[in-house]
């Protein structure tokens, strides 16, 4: 049975980024954690739930390396590791565009 007015939340996130390639205008491509990233992911889970009740979240990481099998969330969450090889523009923006469209490419096959 479908759900009537089903509203998804999409959620983009590297929580692995490549480390090895550096922004363009900093050497660290993150200040935060692998921990402090998924923190944030989870808060970020717990506010959709919050303010957007009943709402399917699906989570697409593209992270390079990540064992995603260790990870638990909510049961409304639905997690799609696409390990995607080459997102990892000396750009933010690019990268995010990048990450973007080849999560989508991946979650169409």
């Amino acid at each position: 049975m479908q759900k009537e007015n089903c509203i998804l939340v999409l959620v983009m996130s590297t929580m692995h980024p490549d480390r090895s390639k550096p922004l363009s205008y900093t050497n660290n491509r993150s200040v935060f954690t692998f921990e402090q990233r998924l923190q944030q992911t989870l808060l970020t889970v717990a506010s959709i739930q919050k303010y957007v009740p009943g709402a399917d979240i699906l989570i697409l990481d593209n992270s390079p390396k990540l064992d995603a099998a260790k990870l638990s969330w909510p049961k409304e969450v639905r997690f799609v590791h696409c390990s995607l090889s080459d997102v990892s523009s000396p750009h933010k923006s690019v990268s995010e565009a990048q990450g973007t469209l080849a999560s989508f490419d991946y979650f169409n096959r």
